[in-house]
């Protein structure tokens, strides 16, 4: 894929150049082309020689590498090389590419060429992962393609997975095991699909055996046990996934959504502070601390909470709404009326936001907008029981019932 760059102060508009880059070299590129210190210890390369229009030392080949497949389920890692001319690509079933005559890379050379595989391109990615990693190439690259199935082949099954995952996160599990048994139909003992059906089943000690024993098999099971209302089976799952990956936000998110349904509103502040403090721009998060602090009767700290989760996300609904509310409870009035002006502008059929809104005409002294307001509410479709029901009322009470 080209790389872009855009800096006018030093790059001139238009400017190619057809050598390689890898992502390693954009740290040394960017500190160049801003003037700061390159640093101490790097893998890659700046190429800002080349983008200023002169000459600079010029890659001979990238390498490139796909472990989600291994992570999630248990498939082949990918390891790749790539020079001007051709691209290798180790896996289970090889591939070789000519880039001059086939950019597309629909041609595989490989079974064509197998002693440029084995004598040119393998022994040469060997050499490459020692040089990064210090990794034994028998135990990586070579190893692992003997024992485990080539994703390539599995494109399907990753896509059935995936779609298992957001029915799941929908609201609709009962859709999720149809969708899982298809992807194990492609892929029998696909990690991550076998042990999201036996949680969605209820069958925990199918699940945790090794197979779950990865990020994304404990992260599937907490979240599937979580929509079952397993709540305590639930954290223990996403604390096993936190073991293997402490740096994931939106694990700590999902934990502290368990907690805070469990009750423990310390627990759940901890991991909430810890999702948003990994993950400074995760709006969810924000928004979920802010509505924890306001429960705890700490509500400067939540509005500060709504605020930031606003700052990541301007137009996030929930946000809005949280700290319209407050605002309200507080007596400010102009700036409950921004906010809500704000949220109905970008969600026009957010039903409780037109009950505040109800709320917010009484305490402006507009009887005519709260009952506009209660009128609009109640001709949305799929309007919550519960709002409905307190929007009734209200219109009832302003209409002198």
């Amino acid at each position: 894929m080209p790389l872009i760059l855009r800096y006018p102060p030093r790059i001139a508009p238009g400017t190619k150049f057809d050598g390689l880059v890898s992502g390693v070299d954009l740290a040394p590129t960017l500190l160049e082309l801003m003037g700061l210190p390159a640093m101490a210890t790097v893998q890659g390369e700046s190429c800002a020689a080349r983008l200023l229009g002169g000459d600079g030392p010029e890659r001979e080949v990238v390498y490139a590498e796909s472990l989600l497949g291994e992570r999630a389920y248990g498939w082949a890692r990918l390891h790749a090389l790539r020079s001007a001319k051709q691209k290798f690509v180790d896996a289970p079933e090889p591939e070789l590419y000519d880039l001059l005559r086939d950019p597309a890379e629909t041609i595989n050379l490989a079974a064509k060429d197998p002693r440029a595989v084995q004598q040119t391109w393998r022994p040469a990615l060997d050499e490459a992962l020692v040089a990064m990693g210090g990794a034994n190439p028998e135990a990586t690259a070579s190893g692992d393609r003997a024992a485990r199935r080539d994703p390539k082949t599995l494109v399907a099954a990753n896509n059935l997975f995936l779609k298992a995952q957001r029915t799941i996160e929908g609201g609709h599990p009962e859709q999720a095991a149809p969708l899982l048994l298809q992807a194990l139909a492609r892929d029998p003992g696909n990690r991550a699909a076998t042990t999201l059906l036996a949680a969605l089943r209820a069958e925990p000690a199918a699940a945790e055996g090794a197979a779950a024993n990865t990020f994304a098999g404990q992260w599937n099971l907490g979240n599937a046990l979580y929509v079952q209302g397993k709540l305590g089976e639930s954290a223990r799952a996403f604390r096993a996934a936190l073991a293997l990956n402490p740096e994931s936000a939106e694990t700590h998110y999902a934990l502290g959504n368990v907690l805070a349904a469990q009750g423990d509103t310390a627990g759940a502040e901890g991991e909430l502070r810890a999702a948003v403090a990994t993950d400074p721009n995760m709006a969810n998060g924000w928004n979920k601390l802010g509505i924890l602090l306001d429960k705890t009767g700490r509500r400067p700290e939540a509005l500060a909470a709504f605020s930031r989760a606003l700052e990541a996300s301007p137009d996030h609904a929930d946000a809005l709404f949280n700290r319209t509310k407050l605002e309200l409870l507080e007596n400010k009035l102009p700036e409950a009326r921004r906010d809500l002006d704000r949220l109905l502008a970008a969600h026009a059929n957010y039903a409780a936001g037109r009950l505040v809104e109800a709320h917010l005409c009484v305490a402006e002294n507009d009887t005519a907008g709260a009952k506009a307001a209660l009128g609009k509410l109640l001709a949305l479709p799929n309007v919550e029981p519960r709002v409905k029901e307190a929007a009734a009322k209200m219109l009832a009470k302003l209409n002198g019932g």
